[in-house]
């Protein structure tokens, strides 16, 4: 027998390998294979996100001589603030718009569409392609065919003379006062198109449970109040909480569009501050940057929040 000082006398190695244990070796192609995962987005997050936010922080601290300065703060408040030259507010303004139109509208009209269809409705494998066309059409054809739509003398003005309704002569999309909503038309009928996120989550729900449901009396609404919107509130929160993050991003492409009067968002915006040529674009990186820091400052107690809520929701098992 082993007396008990003798047992731990036995070094750590030894009492590991007790029993004949002996540990299994990492070969190399493992640790290929599970680089070849790590290595692409540890590059794409040094890149894409540290290094270049941390430009942007740097950039709004510095004017356009690389000399530390806080003045691209104060043309931020000025922006805002002075009647002048608050050219921002209705960007912000429009921007929040189209993000309320795509939350309160798009969003709960695309979750209606992804049940019916999981209801298997009367044509809905056609119904399932029509809803799905705008996330397989890329978006330049898109907003190709939607601005074709509404040229002048095009469908829709021929449409609006049979009901005998005035339309501009440069066309809807291209009037100050008409172009703000026939984008956020557009916002509309991409976002409300079907989410497939939506349609999978349901598609995965136990027919078992709808089974019960009917045996128990159930109508069509109360099933999906009480059946099908619970289990798939952890998706719906999810797909919540991803909007919010990029509640600045909001809004159809309106460069693409052709920058229609009145309609720019915030992303927009930008681009076209940076790129455009003149006293617009040259030498605003340092004022930019501080206007992205600032909107990020706003925005990130938001996405806080809304994590905060979303995290009530436990993952549903089934």
């Amino acid at each position: 027998m082993v007396s008990s000082s003798q047992r731990f006398a036995r070094s750590p190695k030894e009492r590991r390998n007790k029993g004949n244990y002996k540990k299994r070796p990492i070969r190399r192609g493992q640790v290929f294979f599970a680089w070849s995962f790590i290595l692409i987005p540890l590059i794409y997050l040094i890149v894409n996100w540290i290094f270049i936010n941390g430009q942007t922080v740097v950039l709004a601290f510095k004017d356009p001589w690389n000399r530390w300065t806080l003045d691209n703060f104060k043309e931020v408040v000025k922006r805002f603030t002075d009647p002048y030259e608050a050219d921002m507010t209705p960007v912000l303004l429009n921007t929040l718009l189209y993000f309320a139109i795509q939350e309160f509208v798009g969003l709960p009209a695309s979750f209606f569409v992804s049940y019916f269809i999981y209801k298997r409705i009367k044509g809905y494998k056609a119904f399932r392609v029509i809803f799905y066309l705008p996330s397989i059409i890329p978006t330049m054809v898109m907003v190709i065919a939607y601005s074709q739509f509404l040229f002048p003398q095009g469908p829709f003005e021929v449409f609006c003379s049979w009901l005998h309704i005035h339309v501009p002569e440069e066309g809807i999309l291209y009037n100050e006062k008409t172009a703000k909503w026939a984008l956020i038309a557009y916002s509309f009928f991409t976002s409300a198109a079907g989410n497939i996120l939506f349609y999978s989550a349901m598609a995965r729900i136990p027919p078992d449970l709808i089974d019960a449901g009917k045996i128990d009396g159930l109508t069509p609404f109360q099933e999906f109040i009480h059946v099908i919107f619970p289990l798939i509130m952890p998706t719906f929160m999810m797909t919540l909480l991803l909007d919010v993050s990029a509640i600045l991003n909001a809004g159809p492409p309106t460069f693409l569009f052709g920058n229609p009067p009145g309609a720019q968002n915030i992303a927009n915006w930008f681009f076209y501050t940076v790129y455009t040529n003149g006293t617009t674009g040259i030498g605003k990186y340092g004022y930019i940057s501080a206007l992205g820091l600032c909107f990020t400052l706003i925005n990130l107690p938001i996405v806080f929040l809304v994590r905060h809520l979303a995290e009530k929701f436990s993952t549903v098992e089934y």
